[in-house]
């Protein structure tokens, strides 16, 4: 499997793209203040990144992925397809169809990164998934 993730990973970088947005990099509902009937995103860590907005939703989608990378019976995670459902409609734009390569390969990134995560208990099963399902058998 890791010769399968290098291999997807190595393929799919350098990510190239015109269109660049400050990122949170941490985003999941742990980091979101409700003020004023709205949303406040927030995060203790100082720094600053840059990037594809792409890659804030590969990190939420790291905390929900019932529904889009697992199925799970798991009643922590039942409502993950609801809530990445409802984070799109409130965002007005459909980031899993959109450039979904690069979307993949940013999930299959930062779950590698927080992996293995006692908060994140399906990331190798979604990585497997993602890989599996690319590479030729």
């Amino acid at each position: 499997l890791l010769k399968d993730i290098e291999s997807f990973v190595n393929k799919h970088l350098p990510i190239k793209k015109s269109e660049f947005s400050l990122l949170h990099a941490d985003l999941h509902l742990g980091n979101l203040l409700i003020k004023n009937n709205g949303l406040v995103v927030y995060d203790k860590n100082p720094e600053i990144f840059s990037g594809d907005g792409i890659y804030d939703f590969a990190t939420l989608l790291t905390h929900y992925p019932n529904g889009t990378y697992i199925q799970t019976d798991n009643p922590d995670n039942r409502q993950d397809k609801e809530v990445m459902d409802n984070f799109i409609k409130g965002y007005g734009f459909d980031f899993l169809t959109h450039d979904r390569d690069n979307f993949d390969t940013y999930f299959v990134i930062k779950a590698l990164l927080r992996y293995p995560s006692p908060w994140e208990i399906y990331s190798k099963e979604a990585i497997e998934n993602i890989i599996l399902a690319r590479t030729p058998r």
